[in-house]
């Protein structure tokens, strides 16, 4: 059977032209075609810096937080955040009656291993004798 001729369209290149002029992808055919492809490499870079505008924003806001926090301590112990609450060791104080004396007591240095007062060492002279002390 004789093959019937197939005719091709004007804007599908030929063999010929396929050869002279290859296509580089699917972009290139886009652009042979007249659309303009996508530039996805444009949409990342807003995107990046719509992100780092956002940590900058983040940023400044934690960092006024903390000057508010700071300044707020500050003004709490310069007006005497306490001032107001009673003193424990004075209301005991006062409890106490005038007339007890102070304690002076002092305890001992005690050896913690065997619990007894420690007793000043003995000196042993050259004569082999304890000496008094």
């Amino acid at each position: 059977m004789p093959r019937a001729a197939v005719s091709v369209p004007a804007s599908r290149p030929s063999t010929a032209q396929e050869l002279i002029y290859p296509t580089h992808g699917c972009r290139d055919v886009l652009r042979r075609h007249g659309i303009k492809p996508h530039d996805h490499a444009r949409d990342n870079r807003r995107h990046i810096k719509e992100l780092q505008q956002q940590v900058s924003e983040r940023k400044a806001a934690a960092e006024a937080e903390a000057a508010k926090a700071a300044s707020k301590a500050a003004r709490r112990r310069a007006e005497g955040a306490y001032s107001a609450v009673p003193s424990r060791v004075a209301a005991q104080l006062a409890a106490r009656p005038s007339s007890a004396p102070p304690s002076r007591h002092r305890p001992s240095p005690r050896n913690f291993y065997v619990g007894a007062p420690l007793q000043p060492a003995k000196q042993v002279t050259r004569a082999g004798r304890a000496a008094a002390g």
